[in-house]
């Protein structure tokens, strides 16, 4: 059974300029082959095909190529990181809560760990904020005197601390 494809030959710039920017730099680390007399092609640098069963606007080529590249390495997270297990639903309303969890799981993961780049580890943040401790009263809600590292992580995080606290 034959199947209508689309074929889009990409020249993305960005792409480009860090192949030629890898090549460059690997040329100056390799001084032992500085003078072989080769010549190094460039053309084919940035250049790629995707194929697709959807026709696409040209335009919109490269984003969804990315997007794509995006979720893939979200779900990836998703798996690896935080340990979702496989989907094993039947159902497409369990199927749609199943990803829906997923998203929030991944937005509530990777925003702060986006925001602490190398700094620290999500894991070790969360030990950290582990021994928070807050009081409630009536309908105020107290934190307790936060530690050292809890306040500089909370200021890494951008994360505005009221005011009031307990002793």
């Amino acid at each position: 059974m034959w199947k209508t494809a689309y074929a889009y030959l990409v020249l993305d710039p960005e792409r480009r300029g860090r192949e030629i920017s890898k090549i460059v730099s690997e040329m100056k680390g390799n001084t032992s082959n500085k003078s072989d007399g080769k010549d190094v092609d460039l053309s084919n640098c940035g250049k790629f095909v995707l194929l697709s069963s959807k026709k696409i606007d040209p335009n919109n080529v490269i984003p969804l190529y990315y997007i794509r590249q995006i979720a893939e390495r979200m779900f990836g997270i998703a798996k690896d990181d935080l340990n979702i297990l496989p989907l094993r639903t039947h159902s497409e309303p369990n199927f749609k809560g199943f990803m829906m969890l997923t998203f929030i799981s991944l937005i509530v993961y990777c925003s702060p760990k986006n925001r602490l780049g190398n700094v620290i580890s999500i894991e070790k943040a969360l030990s950290i904020m582990r021994s928070l401790n807050a009081k409630s009263m009536m309908m105020l809600v107290l934190l307790m005197k936060l530690t050292k590292k809890q306040r500089i992580l909370l200021e890494t995080l951008n994360i505005i601390v009221p005011k009031i606290r307990g002793a």
